[in-house]
């Protein structure tokens, strides 16, 4: 059977799937791999927007904003980048760890085997491609006719101490270079905590929920890892240790995309406003949720399920390589078209990074072919 970490296919429906009875077996329920199968895509898609929010780059240590924002524009632009694609990286979390501990009884053998394939599948390409982004930024700032494009107003490679080096590297005490890796830098982090996550979802299942539920709700907590991302991998191990079946959520689909969808439009809608916040939080929830459900929605065997299936194989190289290449994308653009109007940059702003993403994806499948090992060893075996 192929779990979400093997998407390449969707396992057929078990009796108890097709029937709709109880999912009480030790194994992941065909219908549930399925599901978070089809979602890896999106949600990567839905990353690469969050990073595609700003309209600001930099160049040559000074910045270039885009001309002619409006109020549409913005509001676009918080709607999607803001709102919609925020849900993707808190159900990141959720599912990893749903994954992580469904059957995880507690004993060292059985962290230690999840622990290990983590080191495979989390920090080998941690390490990989942030050591490649520093060498390709310390490379191209040391070149003239590139050392524009790779300057963010920051002190160069070359003039990094340690602390420096290790932050980069590791992300220590912020992101590392290659940013987006920092929520593999805080799910590694849960990994290893995960003894004491299990020992909390099975002593203190719902007070622990409420209250990092509550944290989550008032931005409370440590900067490393993120308080959302805790939360939401506590409610992942916590569906994972009692093997919940994550398709009842079909039970209030319809609702549940509903208000996502209204909570969605309000929290772009308000902005800035004391409601946004509680709004911002209850989307997310929502959205979690309605996604899950919307991924059951999708027709088995239809054209739009192959696709995704196909694609979600790329995801993780879509994820690793998506910036600095969307950076370097976008001050090109800025550089050679200077978008003066809200059209052209909304067009810049959906533009560039569904072009970026079309490309990396493409790119991936020949790269795996020609060179599997390396590509094994960037995208962890994935």
């Amino acid at each position: 059977m192929r779990t979400a970490h093997s998407p390449g296919a969707a396992a057929p429906l078990t009796p108890a799937a097709a029937t709709g009875t109880r999912r009480t077996s030790a194994a992941l329920d065909p219908e549930v791999s399925r599901r978070l199968g089809l979602l890896r895509f999106p949600l990567i898609v839905g990353v690469v927007f969050i990073h595609a929010y700003e309209t600001t780059v930099w160049l040559s240590g000074y910045a270039v904003a885009a001309a002619g924002q409006a109020a549409w524009s913005q509001f676009v632009r918080d709607f999607v980048s803001q709102g919609v694609a925020r849900v993707s990286v808190p159900l990141f979390f959720l599912m990893a760890a749903y994954l992580l501990f469904f059957g995880f009884d507690g004993s060292a053998a059985g962290y230690l085997s999840r622990l290990k394939s983590r080191v495979r599948t989390l920090l080998v390409p941690f390490l990989f491609w942030n050591v490649a982004v520093l060498a390709l930024f310390a490379f191209a700032q040391a070149l003239p006719w590139t050392a524009a494009l790779f300057n963010s107003g920051k002190p160069p490679v070359a003039a990094y101490g340690l602390r420096q080096w290790l932050d980069a590297l590791l992300g220590l005490t912020q992101p590392p270079i290659a940013y987006q890796f920092w929520f593999i830098r805080d799910l590694f982090l849960l990994v290893l905590a995960a003894p004491l996550v299990h020992l909390a979802v099975m002593r203190i299942p719902v007070a622990g929920a409420l209250a990092l539920g509550a944290c989550w709700s008032a931005g409370i907590g440590l900067a490393i890892p993120s308080i959302e991302g805790v939360f939401f991998f506590y409610l992942g191990a916590w569906l994972g240790v009692r093997r919940a079946d994550l398709c009842r959520v079909d039970r209030f689909g319809t609702l549940l995309v509903v208000a996502f969808a209204l909570l969605a439009l309000a929290d772009a809608a308000t902005k800035g406003s004391v409601a946004s916040s509680p709004l911002h939080k209850l989307m997310i929830l929502a959205g979690v949720a309605a996604a899950l459900h919307a991924a059951g929605r999708i027709r088995r065997g239809g054209r739009l399920e192959q696709w995704l299936i196909s694609l979600s194989a790329a995801s993780f190289f879509v994820f690793a390589m998506h910036e600095p290449a969307l950076t370097l994308a976008r001050k090109l653009a800025y550089r050679l078209l200077a978008p003066e109007t809200a059209a052209a940059t909304i067009a810049l702003y959906f533009a560039i990074p569904l072009a970026l993403i079309a490309v990396l994806a493409a790119l991936y499948f020949p790269l795996k072919r020609s060179l599997p090992r390396l590509m094994a060893l960037a995208t962890g075996g994935r």
